[in-house]
Formats: C-alpha cells, sequence, structure tokens
C-alpha cells in the first residue's frame, strides 16, 4: 500500500511538473512572439519575422543577417509588373539582428513621407541596440491607398484580409502581398531578392506603363560583398 502511494504521488509529481514546464514554454514563446524573436535554426542563413503591427501605415520585421553576407533593405514606390524597380531607397543591414521599422507620415501640405529605423545587435551579448535613422519624401501621384476611407484601412499583417479604399465612393481592393505576422521565414538560397511587402495602386500606372504607384519593401543581397 505504501508502495502504491508513492508511486501514484511520482506520476502525479512528474504531471505537474510537465503541466508547469508546457506552461513556461508557453509563455516564453508568447513573449518571443511579442517581441518578434526567434531562434535561428541556421546561423549561415537569413531569417525574417513580420511583427503584428495595430498602428496605421506602421511596418516592422525582425531580420537575422548572417556573418560575412551584405545586405540591403529597399524602399520603391513604383511596383513593376515583374522584377524589381532599377531604382530604390538602399538601407545597409549589418550581419546579426536588425529590427527593422518602417512608418509613413502626412504632412500638413498632403505629401507623404517614409521614416525607416533599423536597431541592429550583432549578438545576444550585445546589451545596447544601435539605432540608425533615415527619411525621405515619396513622390506619390494619388495615394489614396493611404487616405483612410469610410470602409477604414485594417493593417496589413495578414495576407488574406483585403486592403479597401473608397474611390469617388467605390470600394477598391488594392491587391497586396505580405510576409504573413508572427511567422518566421528563411529566405531562399536561389533568390537575391526576398519581398517583405508589395501593394499595387490600379487606378495609379506609371508614365511608361510598366508599372505601378504602390509601396514595394525588400531585402536584397550584395553579391561580391564580403562583411569583415
Amino acid at each position: 500500500m505504501i508502495l502504491v502511494t508513492a508511486l501514484v504521488a511520482i506520476v502525479l509529481s512528474h504531471a505537474m511538473t510537465s503541466r508547469q514546464l508546457m506552461v513556461v514554454e508557453e509563455d516564453a514563446r508568447r513573449a518571443y512572439a511579442a517581441a518578434g524573436m526567434f531562434h535561428i535554426p541556421n546561423d549561415e542563413r537569413v531569417y525574417v519575422r513580420s511583427i503584428s503591427q495595430p498602428l496605421l501605415h506602421v511596418w516592422q520585421w525582425r531580420i537575422q543577417v548572417p556573418p560575412g553576407k551584405s545586405y540591403l533593405v529597399c524602399l520603391s514606390e513604383v511596383v513593376p509588373r515583374d522584377g524589381y524597380p532599377p531604382e530604390s531607397w538602399p538601407l545597409e543591414l549589418m550581419p546579426g539582428d536588425n529590427l527593422l521599422n518602417i512608418q509613413l507620415v502626412r504632412s500638413e501640405l498632403g505629401t507623404w513621407k517614409a521614416l525607416r529605423f533599423i536597431d541592429w545587435k550583432q549578438d545576444d551579448q550585445q546589451q545596447n541596440a544601435q539605432r540608425r535613422f533615415d527619411s525621405r519624401e515619396l513622390n506619390f501621384e494619388g495615394a489614396k491607398w493611404l487616405e483612410v476611407g469610410k470602409y477604414g484601412f485594417p493593417p496589413i499583417t495578414n495576407p488574406n484580409v483585403p486592403w479597401l479604399g473608397d474611390v469617388d465612393g467605390k470600394a477598391v481592393t488594392f491587391p497586396h502581398s505580405v510576409l504573413p505576422a508572427d511567422l518566421t521565414c528563411e529566405a531562399p538560397l536561389d533568390e537575391q531578392q526576398f519581398q517583405l511587402f508589395r501593394l499595387v495602386d490600379l487606378q495609379r500606372p506609371t508614365p511608361d506603363n510598366q508599372g505601378n504607384e504602390g509601396l514595394l519593401i525588400w531585402i536584397e543581397e550584395v553579391k561580391g560583398a564580403v562583411q569583415p
């Protein structure tokens, strides 16, 4: 009887310990997801995590760049029908952990400006991140997709959520693609560019009719560049 009681106590104790461990692991997973953090299975590959962002016109990604690699984060107001534009607004990503934040703000004159922040840490041993910041005026003609109409614009953190606008009293859907929120993606080895965000205004073709106004954000490997 004593032996049976002892065995039952051991089983119950093990079950409680396992449950507590599962709770701790789930809490840690949620905390990592909230911060956009992730574990790196292969430190020779590029990893990207899109972070849930409830604010309008604000997007955030955490990008892990391996040692010895050189990457740029690029932005363009022109979205070609195929490929990527020849001209863009680039900023270097450093090897290590890069927290990228892009925000669009509107001036009193009605023009739009992009603000770009990168908080960089070489590794987990570095306590304080180094911040870099730049900004530029965006060359938008219409930018109807940036205006909040009666339908409202949901934050694009889910590729299945429609992006709707109110153009001349009609509901217009703006085609877009985006990395799903809180999902870690591994950049493919056979592609030089990796797209983070793409939205197209079909109402505004470019003068050469090779693309449309919109917003395209991607990272691009600099071939031949070797980082120390």
